[in-house]
């Protein structure tokens, strides 16, 4: 079995967004290497919510930023593709990854 990735919706956005230049091309291709159109869909329940405000606190992360995290966690992913965290840390045992860097 693979390895399990988790997409912020910020990749997406830059994926589709022609006008954002070289994030554009970057983000196009994580997406194009992931055939997004089979992945799962992670939505945020209560306990989600609650899990991030706990994750918050831990790891002195914004809300935001810990409910992706939070969602990340509950797929199991082993990998967060997003702009939002520092590329290459490891939260809660999942390692952070910028493509657009």
């Amino acid at each position: 079995m693979s390895d399990r990735i988790f997409v912020d919706t910020n990749i997406l956005v830059y994926a589709h967004d022609l006008s954002a230049g070289d994030r554009h091309a970057k983000a196009l291709a994580v997406i194009e290497s992931l055939n997004y159109l089979a992945w799962p869909v992670q939505n945020n329940d209560p306990e989600t919510t609650i899990r991030a405000s706990e994750i918050e606190e831990k790891n002195s992360l914004s809300f935001w930023d810990a409910l992706i995290v939070a969602a990340a966690l509950r797929m199991q992913a082993q990998k967060i593709i997003t702009e939002d965290l520092n590329h290459g840390q490891i939260i809660e045992g999942i390692l952070v990854e910028n493509p657009l860097i």
